[in-house]
């Protein structure tokens, strides 16, 4: 087992043992690559790039054996500057994007082979600036945001079950990752 990292200031991909005992560079630089996901066999990590002023240029994967980057494709309609990705239990992966202008943010189901948007949920959260993180448990997705300048982020949970989307509790700092992606 290994752990992929991000470490935004830095911006590129690190590739950590878990025990410590070696983290690497393996992309660099990378603007902005917030958002990964892990296949189910750990052999892939989806990455987002994220720049908070244009928009995303799409999906790309590391092979965590060979540590090489490719880029996939773009999303399959324009998506958000700030996206952030998980997977689920079952293989799917998921974006969450912040809001561009008045729409609101978007959480889609994504093809990790072609990058199209499968399905697409809009949901009353955050801002274009928002910090942000997202993560899938037990049928339901946590969002993270908070607004900028702030030191909390408030959790919500969305239930794909029923559409509901609801406050959960306030975290005593600001969130920036969470889940199976981080």
């Amino acid at each position: 087992g290994a752990v992929a990292a991000l470490i935004s200031h830095r911006r590129g991909i690190y590739y950590a043992l878990p025990d410590g005992s070696a983290i690497r560079e393996v992309v660099f630089p990378l603007p902005f690559p917030i958002g990964i996901g892990l296949s189910p066999d750990e052999r892939t990590l989806y990455v987002a790039e994220t720049s908070y002023i244009w928009p995303s240029k799409g999906l790309a994967k590391l092979d965590v054996t060979s540590l090489k980057l490719s880029f996939i494709a773009p999303y399959s309609e324009p998506f958000s500057s700030a996206v952030e990705l998980t997977g689920t239990g079952d293989g799917r992966l998921y974006a969450f994007g912040l809001p561009a202008g008045p729409l609101g943010a978007r959480l889609a189901e994504v093809d990790p082979s072609s990058g199209a948007l499968l399905s697409t949920t809009e949901l009353a959260l955050g801002t274009e600036n928002s910090s942000f993180a997202f993560a899938f448990w037990g049928g339901d997705f946590y969002l993270f945001t908070a607004p900028d300048g702030v030191t909390f982020s408030d959790a919500h949970r969305y239930r794909p079950s029923d559409g509901s989307l609801t406050w959960v509790a306030k975290a005593k700092a600001t969130v920036v990752g969470a889940g199976v992606s981080t």
